[in-house]
């Protein structure tokens, strides 16, 4: 056997090789011995390579750091770590990105950024996530201004608005539709309306071209984009979840529901006149377009009851939103890339308020998942058969806007429609994707 650098070869090696990870693991294990390579004195294994034990560094949140190294705690950059010595504890200190800069992930890590864009994300019923990073809760079922134009600028104007409505429950409300408008054009995105859209009020049928080409709209994967050429985004899954995407150029141009997109979140709650909302209902009522809703009942309704104790603990336990932050988990790999506690925080709220549907937990994870892989994270597989499915690609109930996509059921060989039955479905019968 010809054994790499630094190791050499013994007929009876421990099973349980020292490690970066773990260099007392060959004293604690009850493996028998195996022939093969053992790393040479002061050299431990790391990536399949024997490497001197001083710069095997520090572990945090599953990821390994030289000594020496700095990194961000998280996608805030408000607490910046580094990694002092072999083995050592990492010691993590506020911090913030420099003037000029914004905090963004780059190949998977969070890191200080020269601007680019901002995103701002609606989800749920609905959280507004601005672009620098506050989030709303606000339950508002009119139609509401999410960013535009404000200020006078050179710069192209639009205007991006959301009207929202109750699903079931009258306490919380979800998008329903998404209206941009833009170079004269008003393009607006439906509900469950994933291969279409309406243009000054005609549906036409994706992919689309407006304004003379400055403007398409097409399809992405579960959501429907419109692009402009100067490098506004707009997506919506014609379900829940709206992302809109605006260049940097507009940064402290913007107003709405996202923000002024000037990298403080302290002045988020910024109102038309200029004044700062005691509350995120001022806020969002202050965004409301005027004269834009049939329906004179819309409004803000009352806050959710408080969750019973027991009901609150279920809902934060891994068999709900814990997932988020189970460790191992299948969101494991993005927590040092996008903090979940807002999500997770979020996702307890909504389960609360819609008592514990699994098509309101699905959707929060997805929400997450949406943002990790936005961010470059390679997620591991977290849906399965009977939990969080989704419709195949052809499938025209994922046309439809069903999600979860409903699980087949045994009652559908009699009557063929029962398979479109939606959730909310018992959770005894499903199975989750990883041991509770």
């Amino acid at each position: 056997i010809t054994c790499p650098a630094n190791s050499h070869y013994e007929s009876c090696a421990s099973a349980c090789p020292a490690t970066c990870v773990d260099p007392m693991a060959p004293y604690n294990c009850r493996l028998p011995c195996v022939e093969g390579c053992v790393c040479d004195s002061g050299y431990l294994l790391y990536n399949s390579q024997c490497v001197p034990s001083q710069q095997c560094g520090c572990w945090h949140n599953g990821q390994h750091y030289p000594v020496g190294s700095e990194f961000w705690m998280d996608n805030t950059c408000l607490s910046k770590c580094t990694c002092p010595t072999q083995g050592g504890k990492v010691q993590c200190s506020g911090a913030s990105c420099p003037a000029g800069q914004f905090c963004g992930v780059q190949n998977g890590k969070p890191e200080c950024l020269e601007h680019t864009y901002g995103i701002c994300h609606v989800h749920g019923d609905p959280h507004y996530v601005t672009f620098d990073k506050v989030t709303h809760n606000f339950m508002g079922n009119c139609t509401y201004t999410l960013a535009k134009v404000c200020s006078n600028t050179s710069l192209p104007y639009f205007n991006v608005e959301a009207k929202n409505e109750h699903r079931g429950n009258p306490r919380v409300s979800y998008v329903r539709e998404v209206m941009v408008d833009v170079y004269g054009e008003r393009i607006t995105i439906l509900k469950q309306e994933r291969s279409r859209v309406l243009v000054n009020g005609v549906y036409q049928t994706l992919p689309v071209s407006a304004a003379g080409g400055a403007v398409t709209v097409s399809s992405s994967g579960r959501y429907v984009v419109v692009e402009t050429d100067f490098g506004l985004q707009v997506s919506y899954d014609a379900d829940h979840s709206v992302e809109v995407k605006v260049p940097t150029s507009y940064s402290n141009l913007t107003c709405g529901m996202c923000g002024n997109f000037n990298n403080r979140g302290e002045d988020d709650y910024m109102m038309p006149n200029g004044q700062q909302a005691a509350g995120t209902n001022e806020l969002g009522e202050s965004w409301e377009v005027p004269g834009s809703d049939d329906d004179p009942t819309c409004g803000v309704p009352p806050p959710p009851e408080p969750c019973p104790a027991k009901d609150e603990k279920l809902y934060e336990s891994v068999q709900f939103c814990g997932m988020l932050k189970a460790r191992p988990g299948f969101f494991e790999n993005c927590h040092a890339v996008i903090n979940p506690q807002s999500y997770f925080e979020t996702c307890s709220y909504d389960l609360c308020a819609m008592s514990g549907s699994q098509e309101v937990l699905c959707g929060a994870l997805e929400a997450y998942a949406d943002a990790c892989q936005a961010a470059g994270v390679t997620l591991l597989p977290w849906r399965n058969a009977t939990f969080c499915r989704e419709c195949p690609t052809l499938d025209c109930r994922r046309e439809m806007g069903l999600f979860p996509c409903p699980v087949p059921l045994a009652a559908s060989m009699v009557f063929p429609f029962a398979e479109i039955v939606p959730f909310p479905v018992s959770f005894a019968h499903a199975s989750f994707p990883f041991p509770l």
